[in-house]
């Protein structure tokens, strides 16, 4: 099968009130052959001064999931155990100064190798 890669990538940006609002999503695709890669793709959302008390701080959620080729997965299922790898990210930007910034991240993914 001729592979036939393709992308699209949308980024919004809108700034109403004061409060800065972004969000991207992006999505490959290929026939997996020989990509290990059959397709993957994400989406995050992001906001920036969004009170007035706390101009400087920001937020964002995001998403991702890989899908991994058949062949690849056959390929290795006598050695390894492989899934579709996939995972999201929260985290909340505290501005303390203008060049100061706090920040908690949570990060989870299940990852593509089972033991």
């Amino acid at each position: 099968m001729k592979a036939t890669p393709s992308s699209a990538i949308a980024t919004i940006l809108r700034k109403s009130a004061g409060v800065a609002r972004a969000g991207s999503t992006a999505l490959g695709v290929s026939d997996g052959n020989p990509n290990p890669i059959r397709w993957s793709g994400f989406t995050a959302l992001q906001a920036a001064g969004f009170s007035d008390r706390r101009p400087l701080d920001s937020f964002g959620v995001g998403f991702f999931y890989t899908g991994l080729s058949r062949d690849f997965v056959d390929l290795a299922s006598p050695l390894i155990a492989i899934e579709d790898p996939y995972g999201g990210e929260l985290y909340y930007n505290a501005g303390l100064t203008p060049w100061f910034n706090l920040t908690a991240d949570l990060q989870l993914t299940e990852v593509a190798v089972q033991v």
